[in-house]
């Protein structure tokens, strides 16, 4: 097939600019309102996971999707954020049904379990494809990944093959790949200030779900509270960690000589990453958690600890998709990255070039421009709500139902 051309706004041949017009928008223009169809499923740790239904506007009640869109978001992310719902509106209005599955505490809704979503964790995701299988028998899945979330698609598929024969093909939106390579660039200078950014949005989470996750007696810094004078604190502070030549407080890079290979890391922990032995899980940091900056930080003195890893090292080796990506081997996957993405440090993008050597029905496209989950398009300063990647997604899922027909 081929692939139209990826023209940006003025502004957009900028990586940083588009990446912070992502985060501060998502999307301009307008979105039209789409009717609640919000289900749940219980996993077996008590935990609830929700996903939203998003259908065309000819459908019928009684209607029988064959091909439905199974959309992964990025960290932290759920069905509201406005990148998601300009895909919906461009996917629905090609006559798509889209199915997004919330990330565990994304949404305001309380916990149910004792947990959030983890890095690469496959058992929300499991069990939301699982329900949709015997909502919707026989369907095909077309499967769409955003950042993280992308590394959690292609991880699921990758860790059970026989779930790739429910799958029409796999689309995979500026992911990093390997965890562990990523964030070694993920804490030095500018990339500090995203890194910052998505560490306060995973701390903000844990806040509002304290009451669900730490013991009732545990003192905890309110992170929920968004004066003007906690903002402008927070922005000095990482403005200062950013400019700081010295952390001293950053996680040591080189491998712990008791961390376990992968294969150990597989069979000792569940499929969202918690340890299948209690006892080995530490007490969590709460000093350090609360002064956590960077995702480092946050995941040495709480993440890691409570899932029962012993080092921040193996928590991203056990996240990250990078080893498994070969057991996918014939199923239509496109993988888009950009050169400008200030979040995935361009030596990453080997990691897809290579895999299309492996699955010849998988395409790497990777754009000079366009950020992170940015690729506006259209306008002179005002891009189009429907981004590049919109149509992207759509063109390229036809593309491949034409194809297989």
């Amino acid at each position: 097939m081929s692939f139209f051309r990826y023209s940006p706004p003025i502004w957009g041949k900028y990586g940083h600019v588009q990446t912070l017009m992502y985060g501060l928008r998502g999307r301009f223009g307008y979105i039209k309102q789409f009717t609640e169809d919000r289900r749940s499923v219980v996993a077996v740790d008590g935990s609830t996971v929700y996903y939203n239904m998003f259908h065309p506007d000819d459908h019928t009640t009684d209607q029988h999707y064959t091909h439905i869109m199974l959309v992964c978001p990025g960290i932290g992310s759920h069905s509201g954020a406005r990148y998601l719902q300009s895909l919906v509106q461009h996917a629905t209005g090609h006559g798509y049904c889209v199915a997004i599955m919330n990330h565990v505490g994304a949404l305001g809704c309380t916990l149910t379990g004792n947990r959030i979503f983890s890095y690469g964790g496959t058992g929300d995701l499991a069990l939301t494809y699982e329900q949709l299988k015997k909502e919707f028998p026989g369907c095909k899945f077309i499967g769409v990944g955003y950042s993280l979330g992308a590394n959690i698609l292609l991880k699921f598929l990758a860790e059970r093959p026989e779930r790739q024969d429910d799958f029409a093909c796999a689309i995979s939106i500026c992911q990093g790949y390997d965890p562990v390579r990523a964030l070694l660039a993920f804490k030095a200078g500018w990339k500090s200030f995203y890194n910052i950014g998505i560490t306060k949005g995973v701390l903000d989470m844990i806040g509002r779900h304290h009451h669900q996750l730490f013991p009732r007696d545990t003192p905890l810094v309110d992170r929920t509270r968004h004066s003007f004078l906690r903002k402008f604190t927070n922005l000095i502070s990482g403005l200062t960690f950013i400019l700081s030549s010295n952390s001293q407080a950053m996680s040591d890079d080189t491998p712990s000589p008791v961390d376990r290979d992968y294969e150990q890391l597989i069979t000792s922990h569940d499929c969202n990453g918690f340890s299948l032995d209690q006892s080995s899980c530490e007490p969590v940091n709460m000093e350090g958690f609360c002064k956590a900056q960077i995702i480092q930080q946050l995941d040495e003195h709480y993440t890691r600890r409570v899932m029962g890893f012993r080092s921040v090292r193996e928590l991203y080796k056990w996240s990250s998709c990078a080893v498994l990506l070969q057991k996918i081997r014939s199923l239509p996957v496109l993988l888009v990255n950009a050169r400008d993405d200030p979040v995935v440090m361009e030596s990453l993008l080997s990691i897809p070039a290579d895999y299309t050597k492996l699955n010849h029905n998988a395409i790497f496209l990777c754009t000079e421009h366009g950020g992170h989950l940015g690729f506006f398009e259209g306008g002179l300063i005002i891009p189009d709500t429907t981004s590049w990647i919109d149509r992207l997604v759509v063109d390229y899922t036809k593309a491949v139902l034409q194809y297989s027909n």
